[in-house]
Parts: C-alpha cells; structure tokens; sequence
C-alpha cells in the first residue's frame, strides 16, 4: 500500500499586519507624546539660553595702521646698500609685511605691553572677565601673561592697501580699547627705535667714511708736494 504524496505547505500570504510604522501610524504616535516632546524641547533651549547668559560678553576692540615696507634712507638710495637699513634693502615687500604681521603679535611687542599696563596683575583680564576691583590681585608671570595676550590679538590686512587691522578681544570694552591702543602705541616705538638707531649706525659709517676720505685727501695733497 502506498502512501500519499506529501505536498509541501503553502507560503502565508502577505498580509497589511507587517512589523513597521506608517506615516499615520506615526503621526499618531507624535500625536500622543506631543507634550513629552514639547517639553523635552523646552528644556533643551531653556538650557541653551541659561548656558549662554552665564557666558562672559566678547568685545572687540579694532585699531589700524600703516605699515611701509620703504624705510627711510638716511644715506640716500646710492649708499642704501653699504649699510643695511632695514627689511626693504633684502626682502620682498610681501615678505616685509609677513614680518610685520608677525611682529604685531609676537612675544617682544606684547611683553611689553603686559609690563606698561600691568596686565599679569589684573586677575580679570587673566580670566577673561569684566573689569572687578573686588578680585585679589594676581601675579602672572610675564610670558604667559603675554601668550593670553597673543591668543586675543588678531591682524588681517587690507586687501589692495598698506593698512593693517589689528583686532582684541576682551571682556571689559574699555580694557579692550585701552589694551590695543597700547599696544600698538608699544609697536610703533619699538619701529622707531629701530629706524633711530639704523640713523645712527648711517651716522657713524658717514662718519668713517669722512675720517677716511679726510686722511685719503691728507695723504695725497703730501704725495703732490
């Protein structure tokens, strides 16, 4: 007696009860926790709000200059070679104003204006806060002083222009303003002193240069006698 064939079992059939959301069913779902996500929200952007009004205000204070990369020639152009008078005697003058750039921000012109206004005593301007005069003094050493100073400057040129902008940012305006300003007052005369004492060396090879020609002049009038 044989037995009947086994015929295998029919797949199911697709039926709309598959796992997953649909845009209503979603929509529905937003529908009743409207209020759980409604405060989730609130929360996050009272937090925000909070977060920020706790941050110290950023004022920046801006200041610009003229930067020439065409020293004075106290011997004239003839000569400008027997001396080194200054970058554009050497350097191109993109390379002039890259340096200068760099010296806007560098550690010699900024500890210097540290020193001037007493900034590594100022425990506000360390924290980067308002002016307070109820905080303890401070005592900073100098170069880091200098460093916190450095990492609030920024200078960016004018395009098409010899003029520099020199940027501070600080929480206290007016020791932002004052603070540039001093700055770059510090920067300047370090430049002039500079250009005085290149005059000088100028001054002192002419000099030489005199005594030199003065005992050529000796010497040859007492060859003719």
């Amino acid at each position: 007696m044989s037995s009947p064939p086994i015929t295998p079992p029919e797949a199911p059939a697709p039926s709309g009860d598959e796992p997953g959301l649909s845009p209503a069913q979603l929509w529905l779902a937003v529908r009743k926790s409207w209020l759980l996500l409604l405060t989730t929200v609130a929360i996050g952007v009272l937090t925000a709000a909070f977060y920020t009004v706790r941050q110290p205000k950023i004022y920046q204070a801006t200041g610009t200059i003229l930067i020439d990369p065409n020293p004075p020639r106290p011997l004239g152009k003839d000569v400008a070679n027997a001396v080194d008078l200054g970058a554009g005697a050497y350097w191109t003058n993109k390379e002039y104003y890259e340096t200068q750039f760099q010296l806007i921000r560098s550690r010699r012109v900024t500890v210097q204006t540290v020193k001037l206004l007493g900034l590594n005593r100022d425990p506000a301007f360390l924290a980067l806060k308002p002016a307070d005069p109820s905080l303890p003094p401070a005592d900073a050493d100098l170069d880091l002083t200098a460093d916190t100073l450095i990492g609030r400057l920024a200078v960016e040129p004018v395009r098409g222009t010899r003029l520099v902008k020199v940027t501070l940012e600080d929480a206290d305006p007016e020791r932002a303003r004052r603070t540039l300003h001093s700055h770059l007052d510090v920067f300047v005369q370090q430049n002039l002193d500079e250009t005085v004492s290149t005059s000088d060396t100028a001054g002192d090879w002419m000099r030489t240069q005199a005594d030199k020609l003065k005992t050529d002049l000796e010497g040859s009038e007492l060859a003719l006698h």
